[in-house]
């Protein structure tokens, strides 16, 4: 559903896209702005499908890490895991680790309002963490190419890079 959506996203934009040179030295400095108040009949075309990308991204967002926190509660991984691993008995929804995950959420999209800079260092931190654990692992495998999984825990066994 979402290439779906943002690839309809992405033949409203180009069709409704004025001149380039003009667009790209907007005052507003989003030529995202520029492009829907200046093409007639498109307005609210695309601004609908730029709400509805914002809300299913959104929703999807929340929850992934609603899930991912209740996985890590039901595990004991987190503190007051006994509050965040109960799930309602009435919608079966573990509802106060959706609150958490939202709460969470609305804290790091707060840092957007107050800096630009504050929201891409945040970005950014994540994102290389994201790589970093992955590159660790692999750059692992690459120094030991003995390292044996042990199928049962899935964990590496006689790694040089061990904790």
């Amino acid at each position: 559903m979402g290439a779906v959506t943002g690839v309809t996203f992405l033949l409203t934009l180009c069709f409704c896209i004025g001149d380039i040179t003009e667009t790209a030295v907007t005052s507003t400095g989003a030529s995202d702005i520029l492009r829907l108040y200046r093409q007639q009949g498109c307005h609210l075309h695309l601004s609908s499908l730029i709400a509805v990308i914002v809300i299913v991204a959104g929703v999807n967002i929340l929850a992934e890490g609603s899930r991912s926190v209740f996985a890590f509660a039901r595990d004991n991984g987190l503190p007051f895991s006994n509050v965040f691993s109960k799930v309602a008995s009435k919608s079966q929804v573990p509802i106060n680790t959706v609150l958490l995950t939202l709460t969470v959420q609305l804290a790091l999209d707060g840092i957007d309002f107050g800096a630009i800079t504050g929201f891409e260092t945040v970005i950014s931190i994540s994102t290389e963490g994201f790589y970093l654990s992955h590159a660790m692992a692999l750059f692992n495998r690459l120094i030991d190419t003995s390292l044996a999984m042990s199928p049962s825990s899935r964990v590496l066994i006689h790694s040089p890079l061990r904790c």
